[in-house]
């Protein structure tokens, strides 16, 4: 620890709290967001003579801590606004409680401490807090108190406000939500404003202010402000002058204020679908009041597209009629029918199964790349939070590059780009912590070495100390042909690590056991001169799209298979030559642990090492994307047996993504993504491994559809083709819409629509001759499509525009996407977007969720769909 750092640890220590300022700070769009642990008797906190905020006095006026950075330590003055939920550092606002996504504290914040090299005496005081900032950048705040129960006034005050937050966020979900939440007195109080809960006379001492007795509160009158400003903020941000019509109505004597009985009914009002009660109406008996059983049956089958026996469809109805009263009609109310079409039950995807007693190859893998970095791939920080933010959301295969530092000793940072680095004890211990509270199923570790055989040594007895018999050493039965499958493997840590030409045994054995026997039926594979070079070292890799972010793509390489440093031109970038480094030999200790999935050199997919069953090639994105037709054949060829990993082309400076889906579609298991960049690919991968549309959960090993599964002779110079279809989606209407950046509310929304298409080929070409009637990748096919725009309407916007599109014969429904965007005409600001995989889209009528721009789901915002297709050759009208 630095002497500036202690001299700044005694002078807080005693130093008092002293009073700020705080600046305001705007509420920002409703989120459903993973919690985080609410504190025990959250409401009995240190200062429990004052019950009346959920604020410690000391932070809503002021209190000094010391801030703590890898290079500073400094006090600064901490200020949480109650109201707004944001938390200020001398006045300036510095992120919202809503945004906060863990907090850490003792032993938990280790890692933190011993980075910023703080002596363990002040563990007891530390806190870190893991936020995100504006946009998707995810950053850690570190404080040390003054004492412990400064600690603790803080640490409770931020969790207290952040789930009094998310509980009214929740009660607002379920108030404006269309299941059969009713407002309860708990609710009504959860809501009221704080001069209603709480006793505020200016002549009470602050420490004697109390609740407002409940009986009090239950009688508390709300003026039309009151309700238009509790509408804003739990985001229901409908017009003024429909709030007023609608207040007006429930306020029959004119006394211009609401009680709880009044405010009900407000609601209901409010929580009238009129887009869905017609509906009802248009399929329902004109004569009956109400749709009976047989009818919602029906509609079940025609326009929701059920194929379910009488007995399910029976179970449907009677679960979406209630509650009912004894003497009820066999019928399904207009609000209940409402409650059903929005509900889950009514999913907008099919659920998603998988039989996990297959061999890993058969599965595609939730996979990541850098996982380390934060942001950008160069000059920017490597953290522990992207591990723990990656393995909370299901993902299976996840990479760590191992450097040596100075003196010898293991960490994780990208190479020589100037990133930060942290060690790689730090990181070892966080997955083993996290690797299997979502998923049960095995996780890979996708080792990159860069280090001397000594600090091999060292990172071999830190993979078996942290990780104990969790990590698998050798195989799990002798005389194995194929990989063993996902459940097999449960609770297992699987790692992947390059063997190294000199010294694989393996190899060599491999290599003179078929040197003199013929090879499969492959043929030679005519491969153009980037090939051959290894498929690890991603350093000179690029990628068409994104070519802002991207360098040159003409780099000089000597042609030399086996040497592994390359020369570059003189105009070559200097950061090519800084990101380059000589790969090292991996030591046999290492080699061993890989007992299946080992790295090996990719040159074509004759040779013998293409066929030992636990090989792994790792192409990058350049390499993969300039094969031909006839080479990504033998890509998908390759895949129905053995284990093959894409990444992203170091040249992504800014850490964009790639479209997965051309990858899949070819049968590659490991595509690897930056999921510290929520961009569109991201979004599709999230969507690809959704077990559903109402959650966050993903599953991280999805079985393969059975076309993908083998292979026939004759399959290289022909390709399956699938039944043409037309689609239609019908945009119908939006609800609560979240607002734009510096809008004060007001949009213009509507609706855009991109199909993402697969190509064909991973080239850009097709063959010279083709006897089918497949058409170029780049014919002129319609992916684009936008609905009217709603003028000043981000309430209620009935958008009913109907977007036509064709799918091809060459056109794979599996890997075809469907990317939502909710624009604002006015700003063309994003508001709001969904990725959904085509093919497992449900028919009928639909609700889709929103999500912002960390990938996180409005709790409101949705859009109403209606989706339907149809073989080509039926419909009459083409592709619009």
């Amino acid at each position: 620890m630095t002497e500036s750092t202690t001299t700044s640890l005694r002078r807080l220590l005693s130093r008092s709290s002293s009073s700020v300022k705080c600046q305001q700070h705007p509420n920002d769009p409703v989120l459903h967001r993973p919690g985080l642990v609410e504190p025990h008797n959250s409401r009995n906190g240190s200062w429990s003579s004052d019950q009346s905020h959920l604020v410690s006095p000391d932070f809503l006026a002021g209190c000094g801590l010391l801030r703590v950075t890898r290079k500073k330590a400094r006090t600064k003055i901490f200020t949480i606004n109650e109201s707004s939920g944001a938390v200020a550092i001398d006045g300036a606002t510095k992120f919202s409680v809503d945004n906060i996504r863990d907090i850490r504290s003792g032993e938990d914040a280790t890692h933190y401490r011993e980075l910023c090299k703080i002596s363990a005496e002040h563990e007891s005081r530390w806190l870190s807090i893991v936020y995100y900032l504006e946009g998707t950048k995810l950053k850690v705040l570190h404080v040390v108190c003054p004492s412990n129960d400064k600690l603790k006034q803080f640490r409770q005050s931020l969790l207290r406000l952040h789930h009094h937050r998310a509980r009214m966020n929740g009660a607002a979900g379920s108030l404006f939500g269309h299941d059969h939440t009713t407002i309860d007195e708990d609710m009504w109080c959860t809501l009221l404003p704080v001069n209603k809960a709480h006793n505020t006379d200016t002549s009470v001492p602050h420490s004697q202010v109390n609740e407002t007795p409940p009986n009090r509160r239950m009688q508390s009158r709300l003026s039309f402000a009151e309700v238009r400003s509790l509408c804003s903020r739990l985001h229901f941000n409908a017009p003024e002058p429909y709030l007023a019509k609608v207040f007006q109505k429930v306020d029959k004597e004119h006394t211009g204020t609401v009680d709880f009985p009044l405010f009900k009914q407000f609601v209901d009002i409010l929580k009238t679908r009129q887009d869905i009660v017609a509906i009802y109406e248009q399929h329902k008996d004109p004569d009956n009041m109400e749709m009976t059983r047989p009818e919602f049956k029906r509609f079940l089958q025609e326009v929701q597209g059920l194929d379910d026996p009488e007995e399910t469809l029976d179970k449907i109805f009677d679960r979406a009629r209630e509650p009912i009263s004894v003497d009820k009609q066999d019928c399904i109310s207009a609000t209940n029918f409402t409650a059903y079409i929005l509900s889950k039950h009514n999913s907008l995807l099919s659920n998603v199964t998988s039989d996990m007693t297959r061999p890993l190859n058969e599965y595609f893998i939730s996979s990541s790349h850098n996982t380390y970095l934060t942001g950008r791939q160069v000059g920017d920080e490597s953290s522990i939070e992207p591990y723990i933010r990656v393995l909370q959301k299901g993902c299976r295969c996840i990479e760590i590059d191992i450097w040596p530092n100075s003196e010898g000793q293991p960490e994780v940072r990208h190479g020589r780009a100037f990133t930060t680095s942290i060690s790689l004890e730090s990181v070892l211990k966080v997955i083993d912590k996290y690797a299997f509270i979502v998923t049960p199923w095995p996780l890979i570790i996708s080792l990159e070495i860069r280090c001397s055989s000594k600090t091999q040594a060292i990172v071999a007895d830190l993979l078996i100390r942290v990780f104990g018999e969790v990590l698998l050493l050798s195989r799990l039965t002798t005389g194995e042909t194929r990989l063993p499958s996902p459940m097999a493997l449960r609770h297992r840590i699987l790692l992947k690590i390059k063997s190294t030409d000199h010294t694989s045994s393996q190899l060599r054995d491999l290599e003179h056991r078929f040197a003199n026997e013929k090879l499969p039926q492959d043929g030679p594979v005519s491969i153009d001169v980037h090939v051959p070079f290894s498929a690890e070292d991603s350093s000179v890799s690029t990628s068409a799209p994104d070519s802002d972010n991207e360098f040159p793509r003409r780099i000089s390489r000597t042609s030399s298979v086996s040497s592994r440093s390359s020369s570059y031109s003189s105009s070559a970038s200097p950061i090519y030559r800084t990101l380059a480094a000589k790969p090292s030999t991996i030591i046999e200790d290492l080699q061993v642990m890989a007992p299946y999935l080992k790295g090996v050199k990719f040159r074509n997919f004759s040779l013998p090492e293409s066929k030992v069953f636990n090989h792994v090639f790792s192409l990058s994105e350049r390499t993969i994307k300039q094969f031909s037709h006839e080479t990504t054949m033998q890509v998908r060829k390759h895949n129905t047996r053995y284990m093959m990993r894409v990444y992203p082309s170091q040249a992504r400076l800014m850490s964009s993504n790639f479209l997965p889906h051309h990858y899949w579609q070819q049968g590659v298991q490991m595509v690897a993504m930056n999921c510290q960049t929520h961009d569109a690919g991201l979004r599709m991968n999230e969507a690809f491994f959704a077990i559903d549309d109402h959650s966050a959960d993903t599953i991280g090993y999805l079985a393969k559809p059975a076309h993908l599964l083998q292979w026939e002779k004759g399959q290289e110079t022909s390709r399956r083709a699938w039944p043409r279809r037309q689609w239609s989606i019908t945009i119908i209407s939006g609800v609560q819409l979240p607002k734009g950046q510096g809008t004060l509310g007001k949009i213009s929304p509507c609706v855009e629509l991109e199909v993402y298409r697969p190509q064909p080929s991973l080239g850009t070409h097709l063959p010279a001759s083709s006897t089918t009637n497949i058409r170029s990748p780049d014919r002129n096919r319609e992916s684009r499509f936008k609905t009217k725009v709603v003028e000043d309407n981000g309430f209620n916007p009935y958008f009913d525009t109907t977007l036509d599109f064709l799918m091809y014969e060459d056109e794979d429904p599996h890997f075809t996407f469907l990317h939502l965007l909710l624009k604002d005409a006015i700003s063309n600001d994003v508001l709001g977007q969904c990725v959904v995989p085509l093919h497992r889209l449900q028919r009928g009528y639909r609700s889709v969720g929103l999500y912002d721009a960390h990938g996180e789901r409005f709790i409101f915002s949705s859009l109403f769909v209606k989706i339907s297709h149809a073989p080509a050759a039926s419909v009459v009208k083409t592709c619009t």
